[in-house]
Protein backbone atom coordinates (compact mmCIF):
# COMPACT_ATOMS: atom_id res chain seq x y z
CA UNK A 1 0.00 0.00 0.00
CA UNK A 2 0.93 3.52 -0.99
CA UNK A 3 1.63 5.70 2.06
CA UNK A 4 1.79 9.42 1.73
CA UNK A 5 1.98 12.10 3.56
CA UNK A 6 1.26 15.25 2.27
CA UNK A 7 3.72 17.32 4.18
CA UNK A 8 2.27 20.83 2.57
CA UNK A 9 -0.41 20.39 5.06
CA UNK A 10 0.80 21.39 8.05
CA UNK A 11 1.21 25.18 6.60
CA UNK A 12 -2.62 25.27 6.79
CA UNK A 13 -2.73 24.12 10.10
CA UNK A 14 -0.58 26.17 12.12
CA UNK A 15 -1.86 29.51 13.47
CA UNK A 16 -0.42 32.67 13.20
CA UNK A 17 1.76 32.86 16.28
CA UNK A 18 4.05 29.86 15.17
CA UNK A 19 3.15 25.97 17.20
CA UNK A 20 0.04 24.62 17.64
CA UNK A 21 -0.98 25.93 21.51
CA UNK A 22 -3.35 23.44 23.09
CA UNK A 23 -6.01 26.51 23.58
CA UNK A 24 -5.86 26.50 19.62
CA UNK A 25 -7.22 22.51 19.39
CA UNK A 26 -9.56 23.00 22.14
CA UNK A 27 -10.94 26.62 19.89
CA UNK A 28 -10.79 24.36 16.98
CA UNK A 29 -12.57 21.19 18.79
CA UNK A 30 -14.91 23.88 19.80
CA UNK A 31 -15.92 25.31 16.84
CA UNK A 32 -16.53 22.05 15.11
CA UNK A 33 -18.62 20.20 17.71
CA UNK A 34 -20.93 24.04 17.91
CA UNK A 35 -20.55 24.27 13.83
CA UNK A 36 -22.13 20.16 13.63
CA UNK A 37 -24.67 20.90 16.47
CA UNK A 38 -25.87 23.55 14.50
CA UNK A 39 -26.03 21.89 11.27
CA UNK A 40 -27.90 18.69 12.89
CA UNK A 41 -30.29 21.58 14.88
CA UNK A 42 -31.00 22.96 11.40
CA UNK A 43 -31.48 19.77 9.17
CA UNK A 44 -34.13 18.55 11.68
CA UNK A 45 -35.86 22.12 12.42
CA UNK A 46 -36.21 22.94 8.89
CA UNK A 47 -36.96 19.35 7.77
CA UNK A 48 -39.99 18.71 10.62
CA UNK A 49 -41.23 22.87 10.28
CA UNK A 50 -41.18 23.40 6.57
CA UNK A 51 -40.63 20.14 4.56
CA UNK A 52 -43.63 17.82 6.16
CA UNK A 53 -40.30 15.51 7.63
CA UNK A 54 -39.09 14.90 4.36
CA UNK A 55 -35.27 15.13 4.85
CA UNK A 56 -34.17 14.62 1.17
CA UNK A 57 -35.81 17.98 0.52
CA UNK A 58 -33.06 19.50 2.87
CA UNK A 59 -30.15 19.32 0.31
CA UNK A 60 -32.00 21.07 -2.35
CA UNK A 61 -31.02 24.55 -1.12
CA UNK A 62 -27.41 25.61 -1.60
CA UNK A 63 -27.61 27.47 1.42
CA UNK A 64 -27.83 24.01 3.10
CA UNK A 65 -24.98 22.59 1.11
CA UNK A 66 -22.91 25.50 2.35
CA UNK A 67 -23.67 24.53 6.08
CA UNK A 68 -22.92 21.02 5.57
CA UNK A 69 -19.58 21.62 3.68
CA UNK A 70 -18.81 24.25 6.53
CA UNK A 71 -19.27 21.70 9.19
CA UNK A 72 -17.21 19.25 7.10
CA UNK A 73 -14.63 21.43 6.71
CA UNK A 74 -14.59 22.56 10.41
CA UNK A 75 -14.49 18.61 11.54
CA UNK A 76 -11.22 18.14 9.37
CA UNK A 77 -9.77 21.25 10.54
CA UNK A 78 -9.88 19.59 14.45
CA UNK A 79 -8.64 16.20 13.58
CA UNK A 80 -5.64 17.45 11.78
CA UNK A 81 -4.90 20.13 13.73
CA UNK A 82 -5.45 17.64 16.75
CA UNK A 83 -3.16 14.90 14.57
CA UNK A 84 -0.40 17.52 14.27
CA UNK A 85 -0.59 19.24 17.84
CA UNK A 86 0.08 15.45 19.39
CA UNK A 87 2.74 14.18 17.04
CA UNK A 88 4.35 17.91 17.85
CA UNK A 89 4.20 16.89 21.88
CA UNK A 90 5.32 12.84 20.50
CA UNK A 91 8.94 14.11 20.67
CA UNK A 92 8.90 14.84 24.14
CA UNK A 93 10.47 11.69 26.25
CA UNK A 94 9.60 11.08 30.37
CA UNK A 95 12.24 10.94 32.88
CA UNK A 96 13.18 7.39 31.52
CA UNK A 97 13.99 8.35 28.73
CA UNK A 98 11.11 6.54 26.82
CA UNK A 99 8.12 8.06 25.07
CA UNK A 100 4.79 9.29 26.73
CA UNK A 101 1.89 7.16 26.04
CA UNK A 102 0.07 9.20 24.60
CA UNK A 103 3.00 9.04 21.96
CA UNK A 104 2.76 5.39 22.00
CA UNK A 105 -0.94 5.50 20.92
CA UNK A 106 -0.01 8.04 18.00
CA UNK A 107 2.52 5.10 17.05
CA UNK A 108 -0.49 2.07 16.63
CA UNK A 109 -2.99 4.74 14.87
CA UNK A 110 -0.15 5.63 12.62
CA UNK A 111 0.70 2.30 12.11
CA UNK A 112 -3.36 1.60 10.66
CA UNK A 113 -2.97 4.87 8.55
Amino acid sequence: MLYLKPFFLQLFLQWTWGRISVTYVIYRLLVAILVIAWAFGDFFDEAGRWYSFNYAIWLVFATNWSLFCLSVNCVVMAITTTYYYVRAKCAVYDDKGERTSACKVYDEVNMVF
